[in-house]
């Protein structure tokens, strides 16, 4: 009877071949493992943008008119509002509040195809303006923010903005060390390797923890439960918009009257004559950055007008309007906000000029110094509706 040869390297053990299969099979059931917890899974990225995720999958066929952004959109735009002052003239819409904070540009891009993807009755998408940080910051390199939207387009096009650096984008990247690393073995030899490399090699990692599925225990254990993200109910109430106001009230509801947003209001009644300082610098200068405390000062970037048109093109090829939207903060480059129209060739809403729009930067307007209040955020939604509407009058006359 015939047997089996033996693996001469392994005395007695299975051949190559049957090696080769099982290492195949394990490979094979470990893919297919993560392919089903994937699909039970709740929506990844963390918090707010999980849940937020999380209530587009539930509700995508309720709305024609998203407006993805930062947490200056979360914290500025009011959907109902907005859908109330378009159908007293007429125009149907019905608004979502897609803001998350501080989202890389990268991501916005991954967030908008989603959202094209579920929203098969989309017309419009307000987009506010962002520059491009090539590098992930050390500060959250492997977190479920970071980590989720490195599907291999998302991987593929940050190794790209970071490879050609220099020959697309200027001189100058910078690869940002986490400091807790800079010391070891292993960050004295990444040294040696070129920053764009670095930067993409980070990239790619993210994206191998992505499609391993680490650290979804999470998820998994929510989505099997049933469970949903903890905000996720909250944005019934007013189709994902949240006032800083009311995250105030909520704690201190629950007895923490001492809350970091109370910390906040505390901080910008305190820093009053700084921030006039700045709204008059955006009257008179040309380039102004006042919007550090809410990113890390030392990651590089960049005004990326290229990729900001190919999402343009991406959201008009999937029929949907696009205008973009540079919302009241304290930054500004004029010369790019005056040539940003005929670039990318969509309308461009600016709103970070304290000359023409006063009311958006008046103290009693803003809950602090890059965000606007309750009554601030209703002024700026109902400032945007006037304005996209005189927009679509123009293209009809």
């Amino acid at each position: 009877m015939a047997t089996e040869s033996p693996d001469p390297a392994v005395p007695g053990g299975p051949g190559a071949v049957g090696i080769a299969a099982r290492v195949g099979v394990a490979i094979l059931a470990f893919l297919s493992t993560g392919a089903v917890l994937r699909r039970v899974a709740s929506p990844a990225g963390g918090p707010l943008v999980g849940a937020k995720r999380e209530f587009l999958e539930v509700h995508a066929n309720r709305f024609d008119t998203v407006f993805v952004g930062s947490s200056h959109v979360y914290r500025g735009f009011v959907p109902g509002e907005f859908d109330r002052l378009l159908g007293i003239e007429g125009l149907s819409a019905k608004s979502l509040n897609y803001g998350v904070q501080l989202p890389d540009l990268l991501e916005s891009r991954f967030l908008i195809r989603e959202i094209l993807e579920k929203s098969p009755g989309l017309k419009r998408l307000f987009f506010e303006y962002q520059s491009l940080a090539p590098q992930i910051d050390p500060a959250n390199a492997f977190q479920p923010r970071s980590v989720y939207w490195h599907d291999q387009g998302s991987t593929g096009l940050a190794v790209e903005r970071a490879v050609y650096w220099g020959s697309e984008l200027g001189d100058g990247l910078r690869y940002v060390e986490d400091s807790s690393a800079a010391h070891s073995i292993f960050g004295l030899c990444d040294r040696l390797i070129p920053d764009p490399l670095r930067i993409s090699n980070l990239h790619i990692q993210h994206y191998l923890s992505d499609v391993l599925f680490v650290g979804r225990s999470k998820d998994v254990g929510r989505g099997l439960l049933g469970r949903r993200h903890g905000q996720t109910a909250r944005f019934e109430a007013d189709a994902g918009y949240i006032s800083l106001e009311e995250e105030n009230r909520r704690l201190s509801e629950r007895g923490q009257p001492d809350n970091p947003y109370q910390r906040r209001i505390e901080l910008f009644a305190e820093s009053l004559a700084n921030y006039r300082r700045t709204v008059e610098r955006l009257k008179s200068e040309s380039r102004v950055v006042g919007d550090e405390e809410w990113m890390n000062a030392e990651m590089t970037r960049v005004h990326d007008l290229e990729l900001i048109a190919r999402i343009a093109r991406e959201v008009q090829d999937a029929g949907v309007e696009f205008v973009l939207v540079i919302m009241p903060q304290q930054s500004a480059d004029r010369d790019l906000e005056e040539e940003l129209a005929q670039v990318v060739g969509v309308p461009v809403l600016r709103y970070n000029l304290p000359e023409r729009h006063p009311d958006l930067y008046a103290p009693e307007m803003r809950f602090d110094s890059g965000h606007l209040s309750e009554e601030g955020a209703l002024r700026f939604t109902r400032t945007l509706a006037h304005d996209y509407l005189r927009l679509v009058r123009r293209g009809e006359g």
